[in-house]
């Protein structure tokens, strides 16, 4: 029972540690997502940005009266091949959930259709243009800017991201998108109007709604700055707010001023436009300054994440590690000494003699008990080895160590039968020392011996690979048992033994190289079913006899093979 409560409460405690644990992973996970969407969201506000400057430049031009100059046709071409990443952008898994991105991609979609239209109007006279074309270019490509806004904050903005520092630091990127929207439809407007030479009524009315708009964004941003401590994003804004409404602002008032009064434009078109590019160049640095800070704060999240999810497992393990020892220190006390013994016996009954014993610390009679188990055991383990090595023995060939002629058999019955079953080629190499009884004779049975240590040595080391095979078959006879060699391989693996063996350089004055040499028969087979151990060893040593019968230290492959 006390046993019990306590792996209870070691449960509840690792289930709590783990539960914090899993928050902070999924809190990982969300900082990881809020990086991903971060990047996403600057690639969408880089291309409205791109798309912006690309309607306002063709806005003007499309009213202008003669066709497009080729420096300005440039213009767009950059800045439509910085828009490109828009595609992309908006095929991303993140935002394809987005209800906003659909509208996105269609306003996306409908103004890279118009592009082509436009191109053309643009190369053409005034006189010749769609009269239509400037209002409707100018529609589509601003429902395009504002629907990639509105993605962009539905992304930015949505119930995952939830940081105080990121929320206001992306509002306030939003905040400047739009604002740069406003004052690109304010100074796109302004410009056709000089291009056109005259600015109706309406127009003068939609400028000044767009600039009415303009002034509630720059509140909305100035509110936004407010609770920032952050001096690099307070200089961005003030030198934006002075580019775009010091001296520029007062360059549109003189044009809108004389637009009311019927005159032309004191400003020539292309001083309005090359004015407008710094103001809204510095809104456009106002927000890389903004995605650096809002990079920076989910990277800071991230890490943040990061940090507490490995202090949170930390606690977890610590928790575990603390509930483990608690536990098997609780075990040990409370373990019964006499059912130990009994499970010991019992298992020793059963022939498991790898069963551990571990020293008990304490010095009764249960410990001498214990200790009479324990020598039992260490008694039927030493005559399990004995009995080990004894097999060990009846199936090695005690001179050279490789397996005997009674290991051989056995293996040679498996391999003919597995090697039947899967159709798999089985070589057999037969191996004889040349005129062995010679080199008996001359340099005596101890040199003999040694002799053929060396030759097993060096056969032992070329059989190495799974399943291979080296066995003494008797006297100066060896046999190599080869699974998967056909036949142009086992004669190649025999000739390279040959070699090695003469390479020993042995003395041997009665052989004919003047060192020891070896003859091999090689046979190679896919055996039938059945086919006896004796029937497959016959055709190697059939081989081998060839290799005598031609003069020896050579290797022949056997005729069926």
């Amino acid at each position: 029972m006390m046993l019990a409560l306590v792996a209870l409460l070691v449960a509840l405690a690792c289930a709590a540690t783990l539960r914090g644990a899993f928050s902070s992973f999924l809190l990982v996970r969300e900082s990881a997502l809020t990086l991903e969407v971060n990047e996403l969201v600057d690639l969408i506000l880089q291309g409205a940005q791109n798309l912006a400057f690309e309607r306002g430049r063709s806005n003007v031009l499309l009213r202008a009266a003669g066709p497009a100059p080729a420096v300005q046709l440039e213009f767009l071409a950059a800045r439509r091949a910085a828009a490109a990443s828009l595609e992309g952008a908006l095929a991303s898994r993140l935002a394809g959930g987005q209800g906003a991105a659909e509208r996105a991609r269609r306003s996306y979609g409908e103004l890279r259709a118009l592009r082509g239209e436009v191109d053309a109007a643009l190369a053409r006279p005034l006189a010749a243009r769609d009269p239509a074309l400037a209002a409707r270019w100018f529609e589509t490509a601003s429902a395009a800017v504002a629907d990639l806004g509105s993605l962009a904050t539905a992304l930015s903005l949505g119930p995952g991201q939830r940081d105080l520092g990121f929320r206001s630091y992306s509002r306030l990127k939003i905040a400047v998108l739009a604002l740069r929207d406003s004052l690109g439809i304010e100074a796109s407007r302004i410009a056709a109007s000089v291009a056109a030479g005259r600015a109706p009524d309406g127009e003068l009315l939609e400028i000044m709604r767009f600039r009415g708009r303009s002034e509630a964004l720059w509140e909305l941003a100035e509110r936004e700055r407010s609770g920032l401590d952050d001096p690099e994003a307070q200089a961005a804004i003030d030198a934006a707010r002075s580019a775009c409404l010091g001296a520029f602002r007062s360059l549109e008032e003189r044009v809108l001023a004389s637009l009311r009064s019927g005159a032309g434009s004191p400003v020539p078109l292309e001083e309005l436009t090359s004015a407008s590019v710094p103001a809204l160049d510095s809104l456009a640095s106002l927000m890389g300054v903004l995605a650096d800070r809002t990079a920076a704060e989910a990277s800071r999240l991230h890490a943040s994440s990061l940090r507490r999810l490995a202090a949170d497992l930390l606690l977890a393990l610590l928790a575990l590690a603390s509930g483990a020892a608690a536990l098997l220190v609780l075990t040990r006390r409370l373990l019964n000494p006499m059912r130990h013994v009994a499970i010991l016996l019992n298992e020793l009954a059963r022939g498991h003699l790898d069963i551990a014993f571990e020293p008990l610390s304490r010095d009764d009679e249960m410990a001498r008990a214990y200790e009479a188990v324990a020598w039992l055991r260490s008694g039927l383990v030493e005559r399990q080895r004995l009995l080990e090595r004894l097999e060990e023995l009846s199936r090695s060939d005690g001179l050279t160590g490789l397996a005997n002629r009674r290991r051989l058999d056995e293996l040679v019955a498996e391999e003919l039968r597995r090697a039947a079953r899967q159709e798999q080629r089985l070589a057999l190499v037969m191996i004889d020392i040349d005129r062995f009884k010679r080199y008996n004779d001359r340099y005596g049975h101890l040199a003999g011996d040694e002799c053929l240590r060396r030759v097993a040595r060096t056969l032992a080391e070329r059989a190495r690979r799974p399943g291979e095979l080296a066995a003494r078959y008797g006297g100066e006879e060896f046999l190599a048992l080869l699974p998967g060699l056909a036949a142009d391989r086992a004669l190649r693996w025999a000739e390279a033994l040959r070699r090695e063996i003469e390479a020993l350089g042995i003395e041997h004055e009665d052989s004919e190289a003047g060192v020891v040499t070896v003859s091999c028969g090689v046979a190679s087979l896919v055996p039938p079913r059945g086919l006896a151990p004796e029937a497959a060893l016959e055709l190697a040593d059939r081989a081998l006899y060839r290799a005598k019968a031609a003069g020896r230290n050579r290797v022949a492959l056997s005729e069926e093979s």
